[in-house]
């Protein structure tokens, strides 16, 4: 096991995942982490996209294995094309 997934009976769309295990170096991930607003005035940190494609590529599972293809299409749909 590599996450223990919890949820809450009202908010079951936003599971929460606790890693059993830290996959990368925390401290450093940290510091580098993104973060966002969660709710008003709320804030946490979250991954960075590459450390979380690296994640799913050990996982491997089928699910992680078609989150990397969305995240992948969603960084070229956000990169400036070669004629700009």
């Amino acid at each position: 096991m590599t996450v223990l997934r919890l949820w809450s009976d009202l908010h079951r769309r936003t599971p929460v995942d606790v890693f059993v295990y830290e996959p990368f170096h925390f401290a450093e991930e940290y510091a580098k982490a993104n973060w966002e607003e969660i709710n008003a005035g709320v804030e946490a940190p979250v991954v960075r996209r590459e450390t979380l494609i690296a994640m799913k590529r050990v996982a491997a599972r089928p699910q992680d294995l078609a989150d990397i293809a969305e995240l992948e299409q969603i960084q070229k749909l956000r990169e400036p094309s070669q004629g700009d």
